[in-house]
């Protein structure tokens, strides 16, 4: 039987290059494959070739924000998992408006523990 961390490719999206760098650190060292990158832009054009299984994103970005990446990845990717998080105090409203809109992710307000992400990538279901 597969563990929950064998084979989950995860995108982790922070225009905070410490936030995603450091994450990406901590997912390798419990198993998983991850990769940070530092926009929208690079998360939809890594996403050809890792193709995630799971995508960490902020939601406050330049260019384009995490919940219009999030919709990037329901449309294109759609067994594709995403978790926003954000430490902005207007998230959560927007966030809430998102999942009225029925787009599939789950959100965490920062600051976000490694063992709360670790916790929700556990709950996910393993792949195939």
């Amino acid at each position: 039987m597969m563990s929950t961390t064998e084979g989950r490719r995860i995108l982790v999206v922070d225009d905070e290059r410490v936030i995603a760098d450091s994450l990406t650190a901590i997912l390798c060292t419990q198993g998983y494959s991850a990769k940070a990158v530092y926009s929208a832009a690079g998360a939809m054009a890594a996403a050809h070739d890792l193709t995630p299984d799971t995508v960490i994103s902020d939601v406050f970005m330049p260019e384009m924000n995490g919940i219009e990446l999030a919709s990037y990845f329901a449309e294109n990717h759609p067994t594709c998992a995403v978790m926003l998080m954000s430490g902005d105090d207007s998230a959560p409203a927007l966030l809430d408006a998102a999942l009225r809109q029925a787009r599939p992710l789950s959100r965490q307000n920062k600051p976000v523990t490694p063992t709360q992400i670790l916790e929700w990538l556990s709950s996910l279901a393993p792949i195939n």
